[in-house]
C-alpha cells in the first residue's frame, strides 16, 4: 500500500514504513549472514563485509535526507514519528548484524577493528538518536531536549 503526501519541499512521495523504498535495500551482508551469498568463494570477507558497511551508510544517509526534508517539519507526526522510530530501530539492528558479522571472523586486522570502530560509532549515534526522539520519557510528554534548536 502507497499513501502520497505532500512533503515540505513541495512535492509527493510515498510514505509507508513496510513499502517505502527507502527503508527496503538489502545489503550483500543479510544473505551472507543468512548463508546464502552469492560471493565468490576466494573473494575477501571484509571487502564483502565493507560493501554491506557502505551499503548501511547509505541508508543511513537516506534516513537524514528523511529527517531533514519531513520529520524535523513535523515531528509530532504520529506517521513520521512511527516511520522514524521504525528506520531508526531497522538501522540499529542491521548495524548489530554487520558488528556480528565482523566479530565471528575475529576481527584480527587492525583494519578490521577500525572498521568495527567506525560502525560502533554509527550505532551509538543512531541509538542517542532513538532516545531523543522516541524514549518513554518523550513519549509521556516530556519536552524533548532538542525542541530548542526548532523554534
Amino acid at each position: 500500500m502507497r499513501v502520497a503526501r505532500p512533503c515540505v519541499s513541495g512535492y509527493s512521495a510515498s510514505v509507508v514504513f513496510l513499502t517505502d523504498e527507502r527503508i527496503l535495500q538489502p545489503a550483500p551482508i543479510w544473505s551472507s549472514i543468512a548463508g546464502e551469498t552469492a560471493a565468490k568463494k576466494d573473494a575477501d570477507p571484509l571487502s564483502v563485509w565493507k560493501s554491506s558497511f557502505n551499503a548501511w551508510r547509505t541508508e543511513i544517509m537516506k534516513l537524514r535526507a528523511f529527517e531533514q526534508e519531513d520529520f524535523f517539519a513535523d515531528t509530532d507526526s504520529p506517521v513520521f514519528s512511527r516511520m522514524h522510530r521504525g528506520w531508526l530501530c531497522d538501522l540499529i539492528s542491521k548495524g548489530e548484524l554487520l558488528g556480528v558479522w565482523i566479530v565471528r571472523q575475529g576481527a584480527v586486522s587492525e583494519e578490521a577493528k577500525l572498521e568495527l570502530g567506525h560502525l560502533d560509532a554509527f550505532v551509538f549515534e543512531l541509538r542517542c538518536a532513538l532516545e531523543t526522539w522516541h524514549s518513554l520519557d518523550r513519549d509521556a510528554g516530556a519536552p524533548n531536549p532538542l525542541d530548542q534548536f526548532f523554534e
